[in-house]
């Protein structure tokens, strides 16, 4: 398997026909937390990825009882009630991105089929000893959003409920990132602030992330 350095060397393409102009967005795949929410384990992380990977899906979490999977707005809204007091005013924060659609989004960007979405490891995290000696997992990956927007009540997780299908690439590594594209490492990898599904707007960014899943044929 080819790394993203031999295949931008070699000038390898996999491209296929999709949306030229996509949004591209950072999604922190979340395992779970501790009460204070602070703390997730390298082993949670990679079973949510590896899971999410061999599922060919991506999801969030926020768990409601009485879930309305047939009204996203009414569901989005009873998952505000539940915990919006829970996060020192950030509420569900990337949540409204991820699951409604430009009818509910008026202006505002929102997530859709032929998005490409950045996970990387969730380095913002406290972790245990074993995360944290690792917690800059050296593999980044990119997806391109394949599905609308479901609630899952169960699945083998426990973790994520808001899902959509995506396709994966093959593992990034982080140094090739660092290297060919700094300023997109720095946007993707590095900045990891607390919203779980995050906007990327810096137009070198979108461009450079573009060429990257042309090459990686996602």
């Amino acid at each position: 398997m080819e790394t993203l350095f031999e295949m931008t060397n070699n000038n390898t393409t996999n491209d296929t026909a999709h949306d030229d102009k996509p949004k591209v967005w950072r999604l922190m795949l979340m395992p779970n937390m501790d009460a204070g929410g602070t703390k997730c384990t390298r082993r949670d992380y990679l079973y949510l990825l590896y899971y999410c990977k061999e599922k060919g899906q991506m999801g969030v979490g926020w768990q409601i009882d009485d879930p309305c999977p047939n009204d996203k707005k009414k569901h989005y809204d009873k998952t505000i009630k539940k915990y919006g007091s829970y996060y020192d005013g950030i509420t569900c924060n990337g949540l409204k991105e991820f699951m409604l659609d430009k009818e509910f989004m008026l202006d505002k960007p929102c997530m859709n089929i032929d998005d490409l979405v950045w996970i990387t490891y969730p380095t913002n995290y406290e972790s245990d000893e074993d995360a944290h000696a690792n917690k800059k997992y050296e593999n980044a990956y990119i997806c391109r959003v394949t599905s609308d927007w479901r609630y899952e009540e169960e699945n083998e997780t426990g973790m994520i409920v808001n899902i959509r299908n995506c396709r994966w690439s093959n593992p990034i590594l982080k140094t090739d990132l660092k290297s060919l594209y700094p300023s997109l490492y720095k946007e993707v990898v590095t900045n990891q602030d607390q919203s779980t599904c995050r906007l990327i707007t810096d137009k070198k960014t979108k461009k450079e992330s573009i060429d990257i899943a042309k090459i990686c044929g996602v």
